[in-house]
């Protein structure tokens, strides 16, 4: 009888252990996604010349911001350049902490995914990324950059581009 209300009690203790813990880890998990979460990132995109002539390169200034008030540091993603049909994504300038953009050349409509690293939150934390983009027609064009969704609440922005014939200049020598 004993044993049988001692082995009865041990089942007891080690069920109520086994859903303290289970309750411990839901709460650890929910914390963890709520810090995660708590990433704000702003991406905005300018392009430094507009209008272009028609075979110029377009310099576009991508800039992610963690917005977070909090300080949270974001984790590390990816970067999705969208590049239209008749443009050339040509590279990147150097000195970004943004790297790896691929496929380099690129000719539109191509996706180049480029790798972020983290951003640490709070007032002025941002990074930049100066993309070259080779034009081929004119007209106006949409350039866009995203993060994953759920990264922030302006995850993606565009950049209309008008692409012009430029100036035919003649010269007549007498």
């Amino acid at each position: 009888d004993q044993r049988i209300r001692d082995l009865e009690g041990w089942r007891g203790r080690t069920l109520a252990r086994s859903c303290m813990l289970l309750l411990i880890l839901l709460l650890a998990q929910f914390a963890l996604a709520a810090e995660a979460w708590a990433t704000n990132w702003v991406v905005n995109v300018i392009d430094n010349e507009d209008p272009i002539p028609l075979g110029g390169t377009v310099t576009y200034t991508v800039t992610i911001e963690n917005d977070d008030l909090a300080t949270n540091s974001s984790p590390p993603t990816t970067l999705s350049l969208s590049i239209p049909g008749t443009f050339t994504f040509t590279g990147t300038e150097a000195g970004s902490p943004i790297t790896g953009c691929t496929p380099q050349p690129g000719t539109g409509p191509v996706t180049v995914i480029c790798t972020v690293p983290p951003i640490p939150g709070g007032p002025s934390s941002k990074i930049s990324l100066k993309v070259l983009v080779k034009t081929s027609e004119t007209g106006s064009f949409d350039v866009s950059a995203a993060v994953p969704v759920g990264l922030g609440v302006n995850p993606s922005a565009f950049q209309r581009t008008t692409v012009t014939d430029g100036t035919d200049l003649t010269l007549d020598v007498t």
